[in-house]
């Protein structure tokens, strides 16, 4: 019976919010600046079609408006609600763990984000995101993204060039495949996980700032330079606002990125790239001193097919890292003085755009493969807390979600997680911008 209150709880929420919502856009600010669907830009949100790309590599200004500047300042607000069912609740997050929750989890909101997203005053633009945790009831600073775009010609083909200021590499990255914006998009803040990852694939969240430049021509190459510094101190310390610098790098960090992009017709889209990182960053706990070496290199591909109303996105990454990690196996921390780590994501996802709404869903398989080593694994726990078992960080599973926006701006979801190491988890989840 308790179990079945708090299901009910969540159902009346959401439907709480979509009778009080008026609006169908994904991001209002977006959509008052430009005059334009969220359906123009978005598959589903956040995932991006090409027209969304153009409006984000072109610094969030495009405008309907003919002044350097929106009259009505671009604010908007996103509320997320979950529900989680899971044996393995145990991350330590007050106050959800074994003693007093149990296999379950209602969070009412798990978080809320303000946003200031639009155009700042002429080519400047900025996605700016303040996000308030209903897990840790704490505010942080979320993604941050400002830019300068102008687009010109060479070779009598179309150039957008511009720069970009952002607390993480991939950040600035207008495809859905990459390590910041991939699949899935929103996950359970409480159920426990096992899977090692790559510093580029979250371990520099929050941890770093920076700045960059980029440049894509003719709809077909693109190219982008950043560098990035840690939070801990100095000039990017706001950066990591509200969050705990963890993850310490000592000098620049610096990001690449290349892709190719294909348009078939004016229904598909194609796209093959690369993206990588180089960081030297200290063992845990420590700021100064020896550091280990992370090198992360990625391939990336995305294709697209939109045509009302069916909506065909296939996406893969594949990161392999290497490890020199001197300074952690001098200090007892490591079996080896290099470890190796592979991640392989491959996400499909399909949806229908009817008169009663948005329906669809997503399935995706990930793996995790790396040396083994028993003293960074071994006691059970990996980077970042992950719970482990044995000596290698071995992991692979599934993930399926099935999605309903019955309005362009409200997303309920259900969302299921099979590991093959660690407790499985189901996720129910209502998502509303406004």
């Amino acid at each position: 019976m308790k179990d079945f209150n708090k299901i009910i709880l969540f159902l009346l929420s959401i439907l709480y919010l979509f009778l009080t919502s008026n609006n169908c856009y994904a991001l209002p600010s977006f959509a008052r600046q430009t005059g334009m669907s969220c359906n123009d830009c978005h598959t589903v949100f956040p995932a991006l079609t090409p027209a969304g790309r153009d409006f984000k590599l072109g610094g969030y200004t495009q405008s309907k408006s003919n002044t350097l500047y929106e009259t009505l300042p671009p604010i908007a607000a996103g509320v997320a609600l979950g529900y989680t069912v899971s044996k393995g609740l145990t991350n330590g997050i007050a106050p959800y763990n074994a003693a007093n929750r149990g296999t379950d989890a209602l969070d009412l909101p798990s978080g809320v984000a303000l946003y200031y997203a639009g155009r700042v005053y002429g080519p400047v633009g900025a996605w700016i995101e303040v996000d308030y945790d209903g897990i840790g009831n704490a505010f942080s600073l979320g993604m941050l993204d400002i830019r300068f775009a102008e687009t010109t010609k060479i070779s009598d083909k179309p150039f957008t060039y511009g720069i970009t200021i952002n607390n993480m590499p991939t950040m600035e990255d207008p495809w859905n495949s990459s390590a910041m914006w991939g699949f899935p998009y929103l996950t359970s803040p409480v159920a426990s996980a096992s899977t090692i990852s790559s510093m580029i694939d979250g371990g520099f969240m929050g941890q770093l700032g920076g700045f960059g430049a980029y440049g894509y021509w003719n709809d077909t190459i693109y190219l982008a330079l950043s560098v990035y510094r840690t939070t801990l101190n100095g000039i990017t310390e706001p950066f990591g606002a509200g969050m705990t610098t963890t993850t310490v790098v000592s000098g620049a960090v610096p990001y690449w990125r290349l892709a190719i992009n294909q348009k078939f017709d004016k229904d598909q889209t194609f796209m093959i790239g690369t993206y990588g990182t180089v960081a030297s960053i200290y063992p845990l706990g420590a700021s100064s001193g020896a550091t280990d070496m992370y090198t992360d290199i990625a391939v990336d591909t995305q294709y697209q097919y939109i045509s009302d109303p069916h909506i065909i996105t296939l996406m893969a990454t594949w990161i392999h890292e290497t490890q020199s990690l001197d300074a952690t196996f001098r200090a007892g921390g490591a079996s080896n003085n290099s470890d190796n780590l592979n991640t392989f994501k491959v996400n499909l996802g399909y949806y229908n755009r009817s008169k009663i709404g948005t329906i669809g869903g997503t399935v995706g398989y990930f793996s995790t493969t790396g040396t083994a080593d028993s003293l960074m694994y071994g006691n059970g726990v990996g980077m970042a807390g992950m719970k482990m078992q044995g000596s290698s960080p071995n992991n692979n599973g599934f993930i399926s979600e099935i999605d309903y926006l019955p309005l362009k701006n409200i997303k309920i979801a259900v969302q299921y997680v099979a590991y093959n190491q660690s407790n499985n988890y189901l996720y129910f989840y209502g998502r509303i911008m406004f």
